[in-house]
């Protein structure tokens, strides 16, 4: 009984007294260090796609999956802060963006991009375990400098002065050419899709039948498909289109019977009418202004 309380007494102590030491000492670090601004004295990797990509500090150097390299003098500001058992992770931003293209039909446009990392830096077990904020920051200031302000860090020898990369000459100018070719590819799509909507509706006309099944089946999938018709924004729109496999008839008429079959092609034909005559009407509004010419 003796030997179960002494366990009972060392586990007590060691999963619910380090906690609270570990604790403190994360909130001094995240007070000293959270929000501030670092210079890096090592090399870094980011993909500069939103996430924040893992840098593990070691002694040969830096290991990262991301694949663009940033060298030593990285000017950052700290987001956050994690401390594990041997371990200080820094979330950062860097205060440089950097550009990235893309090819949108015969334009390369560009596009500024954030880029953060976490930096992973390894901390002596005894280093946590002390207790001691000034001892962790001690350690901490072999991989990078900490600063109150950017403007200190800026000053810093040990900034690399990384400045965004500039675009292109005359960007503007692509960009005011490329919104002309926007609006104007949106509008051809939309014609087209209009033309072809119409043409539908010109095609189920021409096939109308003088039949009283038929016509009493066109006429309830007509009003069928006014109330189901919701309204979709312009991109909705123009992914439309009416597919009759989707659509099943009542329940009571899916008979076999020549006169259910001609009551089905009715149903069909007046939801494809009404699909095709409110989609050409709703694409109207879809229409976009051109930007005038540059000068």
């Amino acid at each position: 009984m003796k030997l179960y309380t002494s366990v009972a007494a060392l586990l007590s102590m060691v999963l619910v007294s380090t906690p609270v030491f570990a604790g403190a000492l994360e909130d001094e670090l995240e007070r000293r260090l959270q929000g501030a601004w670092v210079v890096m004295l090592t090399e870094g990797y980011s993909n500069c796609a939103g996430g924040y990509n893992n840098n593990e500090v070691g002694a040969a150097g830096v290991t990262a999956k991301a694949t663009r390299r940033f060298a030593p003098g990285e000017l950052a500001k700290v987001d956050k802060i994690n401390l594990k058992r041997s371990r200080l992770d820094l979330f950062l931003s860097f205060a440089e963006p950097v550009l990235t293209s893309r090819v949108d039909g015969p334009f390369t446009l560009y596009d500024e991009q954030p880029c953060k990392l976490q930096l992973l830096v390894g901390i002596p077990r005894q280093d946590v375990k002390s207790n001691s904020a000034d001892i962790v920051m001690t350690r901490l200031g072999e991989t990078v400098k900490v600063f109150h302000s950017q403007a200190e860090a800026e000053a810093s020898d040990s900034w690399n002065q990384r400045q965004r990369e500039p675009f292109p000459d005359d960007y503007d100018l692509t960009l005011a050419r490329h919104a002309i070719w926007k609006a104007e590819q949106i509008n051809a799509t939309v014609v087209q899709k209009s033309k072809r909507a119409l043409d539908d509706a010109g095609r189920i006309v021409d096939r109308l039948r003088d039949d009283p099944d038929y016509i009493t089946g066109f006429g309830a999938g007509m009003e069928s498909m006014r109330s189901q018709l919701a309204y979709s924004d312009c991109d909705d729109l123009l992914e439309m289109s009416f597919d009759w496999k989707k659509r099943s008839v009542p329940s009571d008429h899916d008979g076999n019977s020549s006169a259910e079959r001609r009551w089905q092609d009715g149903w069909s034909d007046g939801q494809e009418l009404v699909f095709s005559v409110i989609l050409a009407d709703r694409l109207r509004g879809c229409m976009v202004p051109v930007p005038p010419a540059p000068n």
